[in-house]
């Protein structure tokens, strides 16, 4: 009984829905061979794609489904969701398997619902979007497989993609869908094995003939493979494995369609040579190139729909660019761009028969459906045909022009020999040609015997008539001859490894007469083998005359700007001090032999004499004053020989340089005693001061005569004498400079002074001492800005100067308020110098800053730390009976590294009476 009301059931439903649908239902036969089933479905457009199988069966029941009237409906580029309905019918009295095929490979998304016996239904899926490893028969094509009973069976399906949409559903038997499933792969493998072949076999022809256009070619087929891949649903298939392949969507699609685009047009272009033939046509294809990289954009970034419909225009415009270049070519006669033609005729017919199925203008068939990759195989055959052709053409063309060229090569070199000749007769220069063992040969400018001062130049070797004529040194001449004749007859390497040794100007002499010749040294290379050496002379005197009279000048203004800058008291302070230590340093090394003790007042005199004209900003005078005692403090340390002759040109280099300073001072500048005063020579005026004093003392004057006598004494004193204040503010207004130097701020200067004077010896050795102690506090005391305010300091260094007197002497203090005098590092110099041990005071480390070569400082710069400087201020204050100290004060530290200090001078103050000793004394 229940039994038989299923049955009941069952039929009253396939009757409803045949009511309300009038396709016929499909006869199934025990051979089915890809049977459409088209006429046999119903159809209906979803175009919100939100119904459910149940609302489209109440649709269906309503008659709003429509009959087709297409074995396989083309509803060309749409966006709906297609729902479709059709019944199968087993008239056997058997079961019997269904292959329903979607041919059509480009969906997105393929369903088919089958209602059950029991009125359920049963849903699967294919397409696109669906991993290929679900589907149940693998193959390109989404196949459903059904085993259907005796009677009617009703389906309900529903298709979606974005782009070209097309319904083509077949029926097949198993036998005959797989007898006919491994012939279309049998053809599907014969295209694409051809198409790699291709792709190889041109891709050795790229490498051996390193042609751009065969590699061009290798990228067009290999893109159009992968199209071909995407479009027959072959690239889901066979790469499923790898990411995001298993489920190979339109993206990838539209993809290789631009590939295609891109890759077609690069070859097109390299392939016809239209950057030579048609420079403005060849822009067109950028426009092509960037409309299908935009596209890809749209399609990846925005809208694949947008994207399939801008890939047709894109596709379409490279097309209409590739033709009409093609035309445009071949109208010249260019045989391989005819072939190029045939190509891309047989490609675009199969293309266009694609094309208007995919938009539906024409039914499916074996032709839409085969013709695009048939015709693409078909014109790469072509186009391989093609660039053979081309490669004989253009080998023809070389073969030609070889011919051309052997025709008229004796007429060339005839021609070209007479122009070499007018070249060599006209040309302002001096040329010639070094051969075999350095000889010049025959052929040389006119201009040369010129440039040499005579014409005995053939057949004499180039040192003979060049090398042994310049003022090069015998070393320089030697190197450069030898690197001639280790460069001809050998390998071009030797002369790339010699080139050095060849001078580019020199200075050649002729008798009396010179000049300065550029030289420029080029090979003739034969099999990697030097044959010739082209040697060219360009008189160049003029242009270094006035070069050297444009430094001098340029020299010049730089002296005087300096010596503007500094004024003219201290101009005259600094040449009149600096007069007495460029003599001393002469006289010392005039000597036959340079002692030790001599070559150290030579360095102290240098180092003194670099610390004020830096200090002055003399920055040539400082520069080679700093050379020179860099070269001293070698010698001392023992790392290098002492050259006699080398230290009497450095110091004659400096004088002289010190001289042009002085001559611009007086002569340029007109720093001259005014017309108001008159030079007397300095011992002059002592004796004189002797003179008045021995007649106060010895004679029997009258009290008018006294102090007539007594008042010019005292001013004859007063005129050779110094004010204290006015040198210390002198010295030390030159702090600014000296912190500028070392990249501090210019510090804030304290003073406490009183006037005293000074006798011209003490103000030379106060100058140059306190110049000394200047440097040493802003280069090791007065921290950097950043330092200070880590300390917690001013970021502005500050120095303190003050004097104090009784009535034997004056006493000058100077201190900084920066690190301090870093004892540590002098008790390590001591113990280095052996003369640490238990007794050793603090304050005796402490005066171990000025001995000779002791230094707090770890670095060496051109301000100090060579250990010199407080060792010539020691000098220089003994040396007048004067003395100096190291006051120490607290530590600053915790470790007690570092401690405050100040330096002690103190200067014997001269009565009139005791001038007159200082007097004698220096006299």
């Amino acid at each position: 009984m229940n039994s038989f009301a299923y049955l009941v059931s069952l039929l009253l439903l396939v009757f409803s829905f045949e009511l309300h649908g009038s396709s016929p239902a499909f006869e199934m036969s025990r051979t089915m061979d890809g049977i459409p089933l088209g006429l046999n479905t119903s159809i209906y457009h979803d175009s919100n794609k939100e119904m459910d199988l149940h609302q489209i069966i109440e649709i269906y029941k309503t008659g709003r489904f429509k009959q087709t009237h297409e074995a396989r409906p083309n509803f060309g580029i749409n966006q709906d969701a297609i729902w479709f309905r059709f019944v199968v019918r087993n008239s056997s009295s058997t079961p019997q398997i269904l292959l329903l095929e979607n041919s059509f490979t480009v969906l997105d998304s393929v369903i088919l619902h089958k209602m059950s016996p029991d009125g359920s239904w049963t849903r699967k899926l294919g397409g696109e979007i669906f991993p290929y490893s679900d589907r149940e028969i693998k193959s390109r094509q989404v196949v459903f497989e059904y085993l259907l009973s005796p009677g009617d069976h009703v389906f309900f399906g529903r298709i979606e993609t974005v782009g070209p949409l097309q319904l083509q559903l077949n029926a097949w038997s198993p036998k005959e869908f797989h007898a006919h499933n491994s012939a279309e792969y049998i053809y599907l493998g014969i295209l694409v094995g051809f198409h790699i072949v291709i792709c190889f076999y041109n891709l050795l022809l790229s490498v051996t003939l390193k042609d751009r256009a065969y590699l061009y070619y290798v990228a067009y087929v290999f893109s159009n493979l992968a199209y071909q891949a995407a479009n027959y649903g072959l690239g889901q298939q066979f790469l499923s494995d790898l990411p995001y392949f298993d489920t190979f969507s339109n993206i990838y699609m539209l993809f290789t369609i631009e590939c295609v685009a891109i890759t077609s047009l690069l070859f097109s272009s390299s392939f016809l040579d239209l950057k030579s033939r048609y420079p403005r046509f060849a822009k067109l294809y950028n426009v092509a190139f960037g409309m299908s990289v935009i596209n890809f954009s749209i399609s990846l970034f925005f809208s694949t729909y947008w994207g399939t419909v801008f890939c047709f225009l894109t596709a379409s415009t490279a097309t209409f660019f590739l033709i009409s270049s093609g035309l445009l070519v071949s109208r010249q006669g260019y045989l391989p761009a005819k072939f190029y033609l045939v190509a891309w005729g047989f490609y675009l017919t199969g293309v266009m028969g694609t094309l208007s199925n995919r938009l539906g203008f024409i039914p499916t068939s074996l032709f839409s459906e085969w013709g695009q990759f048939t015709g693409g195989a078909i014109e790469i055959a072509i186009l391989s045909l093609a660039l053979g052709t081309r490669f004989s053409e253009g080998r023809r063309a070389h073969i030609a022009q070889i011919n051309d060229l052997n025709q008229n090569l004796e007429k060339k070199v005839e021609e070209r020999t007479s122009r070499i000749e007018a070249l060599l007769k006209h040309i302002p220069q001096g040329i010639l040609s070094i051969g075999q063992d350095g000889i010049v040969e025959q052929n040389y400018s006119a201009q040369l015997p010129d440039i040499l001062g005579h014409n005995q130049i053939a057949g004499r070797t180039a040192k003979q008539i060049i090398l042994e004529h310049t003022d090069l040194t015998e070393d320089e001449k030697d190197q450069a001859w030898h690197a001639l004749l280790a460069s001809i007859d050998h390998l071009d390497i030797n002369f790339e490894i010699n080139r050095d040794k060849l001078p580019s100007q020199l200075r050649y002499r002729q008798g009396e007469a010179s000049k300065y010749l550029k030289l420029t040294w080029n090979t003739e290379v034969v099999n990697e083998e030097v044959t010739h050496i082209l040697v060219t002379l360009l008189d160049v005197s003029s242009e270094i005359e006035a070069q050297e009279e444009l430094d001098q000048k340029k020299e010049k203004f730089e002296f005087i700007r300096q010596l503007v800058e500094i004024g003219t008291s201290r101009s005259h302070q600094f040449f009149d001090s600096a007069y007495l230590l460029f003599q001393e340093s002469i006289d010392l090394a005039k000597a036959p032999m340079i002692s030790q003790d001599a070559l150290k007042i030579l360095f102290i005199n240098i180092h003194t004499l670099k610390g004020t004209a830096r200090s002055l900003g003399l920055r040539e005078l400082s520069n080679e004053l700093h050379i020179i005692e860099t070269y001293y403090s070698q010698v001392i340390k023992g790392e290098l020989d002492l050259d006699i002759e080398k230290v009497r040109r450095d110091l004659q280099k400096a004088r002289d340089m010190y001289d042009r300073y002085e001559q611009i001072h007086t002569q340029v500048l007109g720093r001259e005693r005014t017309m108001t005063t008159v030079a007397i020579d300095r011992h002059r005026v002592e004796k004189g001061v002797q003179f008045l004093t021995y007649l106060l003392t010895s004679s029997n004057l009258d009290l008018n005569a006294r102090e007539v006598i007594e008042e010019n004494r005292n001013l004859l004193i007063n005129s050779i004498s110094k004010s204290l204040r006015k040198i210390l503010k002198d010295v030390m207004c030159q702090a600014g400079k000296i912190a500028k130097d070392l990249g501090k701020p210019e510090p804030k200067i304290h003073y406490d002074l009183i006037d005293i004077q000074l006798t011209y010896a003490q103000e030379i050795a106060l100058r140059n001492g306190f110049i000394h102690l200047l440097r040493n506090a802003l280069d090791h005391g007065i921290e950097h800005s950043e330092d200070r305010h880590s300390k917690n300091k001013d970021p502005i260094g500050n120095l303190f100067v003050s004097v104090k007197r009784d009535d034997h002497c004056a006493t000058i203090y100077f201190s900084d308020d920066g690190r301090g005098l870093a004892i540590g590092n002098l008790r390590r110099r001591y113990q280095e110098l052996g003369k640490l041990n238990s007794s050793t005071d603090i304050e005796t480390i402490a005066n171990l800053v000025f001995e000779q070569g002791i230094s707090t400082a770890d670095t060496i710069s051109q301000v100090s730390g060579r250990g010199i400087g407080m060792g010539a201020i020691r000098q220089y204050f003994e040396g007048i009976d004067g003395s100096v100290r190291i006051i120490l004060e607290d530590a600053i530290d915790d470790e007690k590294q570092f401690y405050k200090f100040q330096v002690e001078i103190k200067l014997p103050i001269f009565t009139s009476a005791k001038f007159i000793e200082q007097f004698d004394k220096i006299a």
